[in-house]
């Protein structure tokens, strides 16, 4: 706790990964991914930067899944002006789509440009039972940078999470360090209740 009552996370974020170019990813961040914290998934489109914030008691295991429903067709999909060009159907229509070789190309091109689009921030959160919290905290965080038109490379900010995360219980202030784009995208501070906020 600090001064005025608020529980302190430092979170060191780490990235990107970039998808069109894992290689050029060190090992060192590789390693970080796997264990517990949050991350920001963040796919940059012509007018807007889609981001969607998350938690995992793996990482690594996480942004895997994330990629697998990706190209597994089982997310919706945008093109590159943003636009919804696919959402999966329930089963069985769902496995109609592979049976025509044209739409299935399309549709696969969609995925594949999607994951290359996407980059990938992290950091660790060394107690579990915070993570809900800290999501729930970063997911307002950034519908409030969305709502208030802040700018991400150029392009305004939509948040991509369906739902709100958990609220946190008491006082929480998030600092920031570590990679400079997830930082500049959040701040160096981000506190619960938003209105404290300086």
């Amino acid at each position: 706790m600090d001064a005025d009552g608020f529980e302190v996370l430092e979170l060191d974020w780490q990235g990107p990964v970039d998808m069109a170019a894992v290689g050029a990813t060190p090992a060192d961040v590789w390693d970080g991914l796997q264990g517990p914290g949050v991350y920001l998934m963040v796919m940059s489109y012509a007018d807007h930067a889609g981001v969607y914030v998350g938690l995992s008691k793996n990482v690594l295991d996480r942004v895997r899944s994330h990629v697998a429903a990706t190209m597994g067709l089982t997310y919706g999909l945008r093109d590159y002006a943003g636009d919804w060009r696919y959402e999966p159907a329930p089963a069985p229509r769902y496995f109609e789509q592979f049976s025509d070789a044209a739409n299935l190309a399309e549709i696969s091109a969609l995925a594949q440009a999607e994951v290359r689009r996407t980059k990938w921030f992290f950091a660790a959160v060394e107690d579990a039972r915070g993570l809900p919290y800290v999501e729930g905290v970063l997911i307002r965080h950034v519908r409030g940078l969305a709502a208030g038109g802040v700018l991400l490379a150029g392009r305004r900010i939509k948040s991509d999470n369906g739902n709100a995360g958990s609220q946190p219980t008491g006082p929480l202030m998030l600092r920031n360090t570590g990679a400079d784009d997830a930082v500049s995208l959040l701040g160096d501070v981000v506190q619960w209740p938003m209105e404290q906020a300086a």
